[in-house]
């Protein structure tokens, strides 16, 4: 009712002692929080359903709509303002199935860039499990930190200029997320899911995520420790993945990339990730790039069906093999790449002093060699075929610098055609 005090749930569960909290189910309810006559600071707690703790308790077939902080909090009392909000220390072993949450957590996230979402699972003491649910238009959908969360089934419908749809944030050294076939679509410019605060593990797969006519980033881990991409599809979005991980290993594997925004996938302080068998159905700048402080990648057997480029800037892309790639892509090297072999490549362009040792063998370079500033120091060119290789490559035991072609030393080249 309108008189409701600022700080009262619509359903609060309050763990006062042991026990006192387990094995609830609201099921078959709207429940709605008024947030249009109620008022509330960032520390109240205007939600749908609050569970202060507890074990095995679940929200089975409701729709949670119009509150002020979070549509379910999970907080201990911690973090508020979500769709669904898991929280420090909190419930264990939460269940959330068939539910719809809309247009909750507005306020507190406006006045706590922490808060607000239509689940906030941040800090939970265990697990939680979201499937089939329908999120639409809350300040985040899905925030999440501490503990498991799996999110399998859903849709989610986000329109924000201020916070991403699905919002991972590692608290303490457990915070691991599975999102696994889900249909996620955003209008605003706040972009998909961010991963970020040393989320420990997060693992996305068999997805839809992108943007009609919305900004931001499909996936955004700024400070990921490991992130596995696989069988996904990322559309229309400026950048379709951008990897910023402080440790562990990145895996990008069987994805579609659809985006027209500069880059498909960007590389950034990710060491011996993996790019394998996705296809980039793209006509961004690069469907690659490899940035500051990223080294040790495996580029194997992906599709590059239109004109872009696999590339490097600001020192990214040391010690990368590039193998099997195919479909017309420009490589344009700035750093010592390890190999390149078996692709289908446009135009090779090694930049002065780069890739110096590498082994370029077995490519059908269609286009053109760039060797009027290259330094191939060092480099072994075998059984390379087409168009490209010229008389400066053909045949030559040693290759010989062209006319206007930095001098190169100790190169071996044989029988490219």
């Amino acid at each position: 009712t309108d008189a409701t005090p600022s700080g009262s749930p619509v359903f609060l569960g309050y763990d006062a002692g042991p026990n006192s909290c387990d094995n609830i189910r609201i099921m078959d309810l709207t429940v709605d929080g008024n947030k249009a006559n109620i008022s509330g600071g960032a520390g109240d707690e205007n939600e749908g359903i609050n569970f202060k703790g507890g074990i095995d308790c679940q929200v089975l077939r409701c729709e949670i709509r119009n509150t002020g902080q979070d549509g379910i909090d999970l907080d201990a009392g911690l973090r508020t303002g979500n769709g669904i909000h898991n929280a420090g220390g909190g419930p264990e072993d939460t269940y959330v199935s068939r539910c719809k949450f809309e247009r909750n957590g507005v306020a507190r996230a406006a006045a706590d860039a922490d808060t607000g979402a239509g689940i906030d699972g941040t800090g939970s003491a265990g697990s939680l499990y979201i499937w089939d649910c329908l999120f639409q238009n809350n300040a985040r959908e899905v925030l999440h930190a501490g503990g498991i969360m799996k999110l399998m089934n859903s849709e989610l419908i986000h329109d924000s200029d201020d916070y991403p749809a699905i919002d991972l944030i590692g608290v303490g050294s457990d915070a691991s997320s599975y999102i696994d076939n889900i249909r996620l679509k955003w209008t605003g410019s706040s972009g998909g899911v961010a991963i970020k605060g040393d989320h420990l593990y997060t693992k996305i797969s068999n997805s839809l995520i992108g943007s009609s006519h919305g900004g931001g980033v499909a996936i955004l881990a700024t400070s990921a420790n490991q992130v596995t991409l696989i069988n996904n599809r990322f559309k229309l979005a400026s950048y379709s993945v951008h990897l910023i991980l402080t440790s562990g290993q990145a895996r990008v594997q069987n994805n579609d990339f659809e985006t027209y925004g500069s880059n498909a996938l960007r590389i950034e302080n990710s060491d011996d990730g993996i790019a394998e068998g996705n296809n980039f159905t793209t006509a961004s700048k690069n469907h690659i790039q490899f940035r500051a402080g990223s080294s040790g990648w495996n580029v194997i057997n992906n599709d590059f069906p239109n004109s872009g480029s696999v590339s490097t800037t600001g020192g990214g892309g040391v010690d990368t093999k590039l193998v099997g790639n195919r479909g017309y892509v420009n490589m344009t090297w700035t750093t010592g790449a390890e190999r390149f072999a078996r692709n289908d490549i446009g135009t090779l362009h090694f930049n002065t002093g780069a890739a110096a040792g590498a082994v370029v063998e077995q490519n059908d370079i269609s286009t053109a060699i760039n060797h009027t500033t290259v330094n191939f120091n060092s480099n072994t060119w075998r059984r390379n075929t087409g168009a490209a290789s010229d008389a400066v490559f053909k045949g030559t035991t040693t290759l010989a610098a062209g006319a206007s072609t930095v001098a190169s030393a100790g190169v071996s080249a044989e029988s490219n055609i």
